[in-house]
């Protein structure tokens, strides 16, 4: 997953970068992971892999909140925290933004301050 989530990191106009198909594939995989697999702990390095991922788009956004949204495990849903920090000034400029920080907002998780913080600013 690590390694996955170097891949999926990596910046796309980077000489480093995976091939377009490449990377295609990884973030499926990410989000298969995310949503389906029965291991906590590959859902968590999933969640985490998506988390600093290049570039953000509406599918991982909203597979993030699903699981965010889905799940009352603190530990695997650490990494939901990074993804707001990280991803923040992205999600700011998506049209969905207040309904991004809506979904958020009714999360009943110890998170849910500090990934308002994030988006909001």
């Amino acid at each position: 997953m690590a390694l996955l989530g170097l891949l999926h990191s990596t910046p796309a106009d980077s000489p480093l970068s995976a091939s377009p198909e490449t990377r295609r594939k990884v973030e499926r995989f990410l989000l298969d992971t995310l949503k389906n697999d029965s291991n906590v702990v590959l859902r968590r390095q999933a969640c985490l892999a998506l988390a600093v991922g290049d570039p953000l788009d509406g599918r991982i956004t909203g597979a993030i909140l699903d699981f965010y949204a889905g799940s009352e495990n603190l530990w695997e849903t650490f990494p939901v925290q990074q993804f707001f920090e990280f991803q923040a000034p992205k999600i700011r400029n998506l049209p969905n933004w207040a309904e991004i920080c809506s979904k958020v907002e009714s999360v009943n998780s110890l998170y849910t301050p500090n990934a308002l913080r994030y988006l909001k600013g």
